[in-house]
């Protein structure tokens, strides 16, 4: 028996990096649009709230379109204890830095990954969380942007579940990774918003 995905996806536009070329709008549950292939350099970001202790995947890249994906890597996943990971594939070897714990508190938080010549960084609400200078690449694989759920076995510090129970906003992938000031200040931007959200506006 198959568990429902239980993240929540607000549906709207795809917007490049210029903030104005719209690259796909997704209009109905299910729709997808292929919006990077595997390779290396960037990454992207999202917003997501929770109060779960089962963790779960938020978003990341896998070999299949449903279901557990064989390869699943370059992600963002949840741990129990509310620590975001950040993991890629380094040849064969599995990657992975992490945030505190505690980020399943109830609150909406921003958390963005990059994967360039400075290697592996985790920021949270637009803070450098966790980095890893040694680890700039991963391997190139095929596949599709998942959100909510993918295989997590084998993983540093792997939740209790695969499927994140919660709520997940404004999904973005770049194909060039963003610097430090950038991502504080789309954490700057979103922190209004944010707050609508939780006042429940």
């Amino acid at each position: 028996k198959r568990a429902a995905v239980a993240a929540e996806i607000t549906l709207t536009e795809i917007i490049d990096e210029d903030e104005e070329t719209v690259i796909g709008d997704l209009t109905k549950v299910g729709e997808r649009v292929c919006l990077a292939k595997g390779g290396n350099g960037g990454w992207g970001n999202l917003h997501f709230k929770t109060s779960t202790n089962r963790g779960g995947r938020l978003v990341g890249f896998g070999s299949s379109r449903t279901g557990a994906s064989t390869t699943a890597g370059r992600h963002l996943y949840l741990t129990n204890s509310g620590a975001v990971v950040f993991g890629v594939i380094d040849g064969s070897v599995k990657r992975t830095v992490a945030s505190g714990s505690g980020l399943n508190d109830g609150s909406w938080h921003l958390v963005a990954a990059t994967l360039s010549s400075s290697g592996m960084r985790l920021y949270v609400d637009g803070e450098l969380a966790a980095s890893n200078g040694d680890v700039d690449s991963a391997a190139a694989t095929t596949g599709y942007w998942r959100v909510g759920y993918d295989r997590l076995a084998g993983w540093a510090s792997a939740p209790q579940s695969d499927y994140f129970s919660g709520q997940v906003d404004n999904v973005v992938v770049y194909n060039t990774a963003l610097s430090s000031g950038q991502l504080a200040a789309h954490f700057d931007a979103a922190v209004p918003v944010q707050h609508r959200q939780q006042q429940g506006e």
